[in-house]
Order: structure tokens, then sequence, then C-alpha cells
């Protein structure tokens, strides 16, 4: 199974205003965000984390606690890789993030959703080729998906506050394609 999450903001103290998020401190949003992953993915998966794992305020002094937070979620758990989409936060050599522990740091990349082929990008303000289906973060609360009948292209949005700040599955992703007219 494959899951998706992007704009999890590890020891962002800005984006719990920004986003109203529901936390009193970046201590009780990153443990909630840790363990709602967990409860989720339960220790088996293929992860894709499309950006912006911690806020760039933060990256230089934060980044030994965000390994720590990253291998509580199992990033080295061979049964769970994780593969990085590179979000505008993510300031590191590519190099940097495969230390952490992703197995790949690509800018976007394409996946198999069921019969169907996803791009993965961070930020959907690219253009999307018609006839296709894209996942993003970067936008938080933008929109959770959105269709362009003249192009056919949907984009789905995975950003933490979309999605009850856990990861979305392939199911899930099958689900609300599912509800749309979008066709391959």
């Amino acid at each position: 199974m494959k899951y998706f999450i992007s704009d999890i903001h590890f020891f962002d103290a800005g984006i719990i205003e920004y986003c109203d998020r529901p936390f009193a401190s970046v201590g009780e949003m990153n443990d909630a965000l840790v363990e709602k992953f967990n409860a989720k993915v339960d220790g088996k998966g293929e992860i894709y984390v499309l950006g912006d794992i911690m806020g760039m305020n933060c990256a230089f002094d934060k980044r030994g606690e965000c390994s720590a937070l990253l291998e509580r979620m199992g990033i080295r758990n061979p049964a769970t890789p994780f593969h990085l989409i590179l979000g505008n936060h993510d300031i590191y050599p590519e190099a940097d993030y495969i230390a952490m522990g992703f197995v790949s740091a690509d800018k976007i990349t394409r996946v198999k959703i069921g019969d169907m082929t996803a791009m993965l990008t961070h930020d959907p303000c690219m253009i999307q080729p018609k006839n296709t289906l894209a996942i993003c973060g970067h936008i938080h609360t933008l929109f959770k998906e959105i269709y362009n009948e003249e192009r056919n292209t949907l984009t789905i949005n995975v950003s933490v506050e979309e999605r009850k700040y856990e990861p979305v599955s392939e199911a899930e992703i099958l689900k609300i394609i599912g509800g749309t007219k979008y066709a391959i």
C-alpha cells in the first residue's frame, strides 16, 4: 500500500497560527502527527512525503530532532521505504535527505495508483499536461481536490490540514478519483 502526506512542518510554530492547526505547541503538533501517521501506516507501506518536512525558519537547528521524529515514524524500517518530493522548505541537498533515511529525494516523480500513473509534486502551480492525475501539497487548505473537465486533469491535495493530519492511502486516493469525472 502506498501512502501520501505533505506539509508536515515539524517544529514550525508559525504554521500552527497560519493554518489554524489545532495544537497548543510544536511539541504537541509533532507528537500528534507522528501518532496519527503510525496509527494509519502500522509499520508497512511505501511512504511518499510531498514536501515541507520542517518549516524553513527551524530547519538548521532542528535537523537532529526531525530525524528522530522520522525514525519514530519508521523511516529506517525496510517495510516502510520513505520517498521525499522536495518542497519549498526542504532546503538541504538531496544527499542529506538520503542520509536521514529517505530512499529517494526528487523534485517530481511518477507512481502507479491502480491502473493510472500519478505525477507527484509539492507545488501544483506547474503545468499539468492534459489527461493527468497529480498528487500535491504546498497549498495547505486551498482545495482538497480539483478537477478540470476541459483538460481532464485531477489534482489531489494531501496537505495534512486537508487530510485529518494523517497520510492518505492509495485506496483513499482511488476512492477520491472514483468520486470525480476524471478518466484516464
